[in-house]
């Protein structure tokens, strides 16, 4: 099989699974509902929160798409960064 076969195929596999990884979690269980929503800056708008480290190369490889995603982000949303610290 060619290479570019074997990736398509895998990625096909992988995008057929992943609506599964999701159903086994179950509230109570793997996760807590939260009872009110969390206090944000600016409770008019869109929250969203980076949480990151200086020091993180998953962080650094991030930022590009991050940037990209900044350019476009809709009107009502806010971009805060929070430090790990």
């Amino acid at each position: 099989m060619k290479p570019f076969h074997s990736v398509l195929l895998l990625l096909t596999m992988l995008l057929a699974a992943a609506p599964l990884s999701a159903a086994g979690f179950k509230e109570g269980v793997h996760y807590e509902r939260l009872a009110a929503a969390q206090p944000v800056d600016t409770p008019d708008k869109v929250e969203v929160r980076e949480l990151f480290w200086y020091a993180c190369p998953h962080c650094y490889k991030f930022e590009p798409l991050l940037h990209d995603w900044l350019e476009k982000k809709p009107d009502d949303v806010v971009f805060v960064r929070m430090p790990a610290v």
